[in-house]
């Protein structure tokens, strides 16, 4: 069976300081990736999973995708904020991928 992997980038966010965790979607932000969801949908794109990180405009993003009619799950461990999946090794991402919690 064929797979295909499509990676979205969260929408504009607002940075914060103190931790870099806590960078919340702008207005601008929530709209646009809005608007991108609305493109996806019109194009009949459906996922069946969706993997974020715990970094907040990852999760507020992740659930505007929700209506692309897949479940939505913060990945469990192993996998630092910001890493690069390309750099990920098998066996992190499959334990990543195995402890995921829905949303």
């Amino acid at each position: 069976m064929k797979q295909t992997l499509v990676l979205v980038r969260h929408g504009r966010a607002r940075m914060d300081p103190r931790d870099d965790t806590a960078m919340a979607l702008t207005p601008a932000g929530r709209a646009d990736f809005a608007a991108t969801v609305e493109t996806l949908l019109r194009l009949g794109m459906r996922f069946d999973m969706l993997f974020h990180s715990p970094v907040l405009c990852a999760v507020q993003s992740a659930k505007l995708l929700a209506p692309l009619g897949c479940a939505v799950s913060r990945i469990a461990r192993g996998i630092p904020v910001g890493g690069d999946l390309e750099y990920t090794d098998e066996v992190t991402l499959s334990r990543a991928l195995e402890g995921r919690r829905d949303i």
